[in-house]
């Protein structure tokens, strides 16, 4: 099938997007898998632009997103690096807009997560909680964007196996350094579109980068 696409991560070209598998679709993106297990995800919308996601219009994405099987060709369209910014800034009322709304939210795990990271223990956050992508990793994702951008590492051998086939593909990305565009635009300057991702998945995000950049309210 000829895709027109809106724009797409630049990785893309290098994976085979021939009998992609329907993993789950929802009402703003949808993903597949490759052959090779490698998640590629249609979504609508630019911002939320993710590692080997591809940007699509509302009517391309109607007529692929419950497709059981589908082979793509992409035509037209950014390609986009997912890289972090060399410098970030989030101002303080974003900062408090984020943690206001974490600390209203009524989830399992959230309690432990952030004496989780105070010990440093990162490799109990892998596939901790709930979701297609679990809370634990989705403010581990966040964590690691926060100390990347900052020149710091952690410890990253995580065991992958202990979460979702979704929640490990952005957990690979993020330790080798690729993450999505809402991230990369939050570290920016606080774009708060970040918190429009998932039910959970971009405020959780969203408050591990505060804690990495140490900027907690």
């Amino acid at each position: 099938m000829l895709i027109e696409t809106v724009a797409y991560d630049s990785n893309i070209g290098k994976i085979n997007l021939k009998e992609l598998s329907l993993k789950k679709s929802y009402k703003n993106s949808c993903y597949f898998s490759t052959s090779r297990g490698q998640i590629v995800t249609f979504l609508k919308n630019p911002n939320q632009l993710v590692p080997l996601g591809i940007v699509v219009r509302e009517n391309v994405f109607a007529e692929i997103k419950d497709k059981k099987i589908l082979s793509a060709e992409i035509f037209a369209g950014v390609a986009i690096e997912l890289k972090l910014p060399e410098k970030t800034h989030i101002p303080e009322y974003c900062a408090q807009i984020v943690s206001k709304i974490w600390r209203k939210m009524e989830i399992l795990f959230k309690a432990e997560i952030e004496s989780i990271i105070q010990a440093g223990k990162y490799e109990k956050l892998v596939g901790a909680g709930e979701g297609l992508t679990p809370l634990g990793d989705d403010f581990l994702v966040g964590f690691i964007a926060a100390k990347k951008v900052r020149g710091e590492g952690i410890k990253s051998d995580f065991d992958f196996s202990r979460t979702t086939e979704l929640g490990r593909h952005f957990l690979v990305n993020a330790v080798r350094g690729n993450f999505s565009r809402n991230i990369i635009n939050f570290l920016k300057d606080g774009d708060l579109s970040i918190l429009d991702y998932g039910q959970t998945s971009g405020v959780a995000t969203a408050m591990g980068i505060l804690n990495g950049l140490g900027l907690k309210k």
